[in-house]
């Protein structure tokens, strides 16, 4: 098979994956070319994209906090770069999104741009994934239970904190079957407000990075000054590494990656209310 062949596999392939947006980008992050699957989640005909910025797909509050900029950053400072986030489509609304962005080198090392790989997080990670098999009746449940807390077997009560509403409500079915009890808040301000009214809270498992000018690890300050002791889980779809670098937590918290399984979400909770 010749190079021409070989050429014209790999683009079958590529086009082939319409779950997947998968992104060429130069190295200002300008779009090279995108895939049939880029093209069905994000809503875009290839020609009404070309040469647009990345930064496009992104929300207004994202591209004010410069996360595309770091997202390239990111990923040249450490091999790739993942993330969790929303997404913008061309009719302007939104899609929660799992994106990891790698830099792409020539012989002599030199940078010449990057590749963009996207999926809907929603239906596809499987922390969502295992929630939806979770019975009806506990979806019910927690649906309904007033307060947002979830009054299941388990003597341990978690403080979840995330500004998504769909993987706060994935995140407190799984942590409910594994018998704990869950309240939800969607930011820090919030939180605290529960955390000073709420007095057995065991746990606080909060998102790093969040809207609203409190992100987790400041967070997690304030809450500690209310409540000496507390345990806290940090989660986050960014690396530890560059969340360290860019000094948004310390070196020696707890993080737990997204996406994450369950038999991970258990072991990592687990560990966070027994160290």
């Amino acid at each position: 098979m010749d190079a021409i062949e070989r050429s014209r596999l790999w683009e079958i392939f590529v086009d082939g994956l319409p779950d997947f947006a998968m992104i060429l980008l130069d190295a200002d992050g300008k779009i090279l070319s995108w895939n049939t699957g880029a093209a069905k989640m994000l809503g875009y005909a290839t020609d009404g994209i070309i040469g647009r910025n990345f930064s496009c797909l992104y929300t207004d509050e994202d591209k004010a906090a410069g996360k595309p900029a770091v997202s390239l950053k990111d990923a040249v400072a450490y091999g790739q770069h993942r993330e969790n986030g929303r997404r913008v489509r061309q009719n302007g609304t939104q899609l929660e999104a799992q994106g990891t962005l790698i830099p792409l080198y020539d012989a002599q090392k030199s940078l010449l741009g990057f590749g963009s790989l996207t999926r809907d997080a929603l239906t596809r990670d499987a922390l969502t994934r295992d929630a939806m098999n979770l019975p009806r009746a506990a979806v019910a449940l927690a649906q309904s239970a007033p307060s947002n807390v979830v009054s299941l077997a388990g003597p341990k009560k978690i403080l979840m904190v995330d500004d998504n509403a769909e993987i706060l409500e994935a995140l407190g079915l799984q942590l409910t079957s594994l018998g704990y009890q869950v309240i939800a808040a969607a930011n820090g301000a919030e939180a605290l407000e529960i955390l000073a009214r709420v007095a057995d809270i065991d746990l606080l498992f909060t998102d790093v990075v969040m809207p609203g000018g409190m992100n987790g690890s400041q967070l997690a300050t304030e809450a500690r000054s209310l409540r000496p002791g507390l345990k806290v889980l940090f989660t986050s779809g960014y690396f530890q590494g560059a969340l360290v670098q860019n000094r948004t937590i310390d070196a020696n918290v707890r993080v737990l990656a997204k996406p994450y399984r369950k038999q991970e979400l258990a072991k990592r909770v687990g560990e966070a209310l027994s160290g």
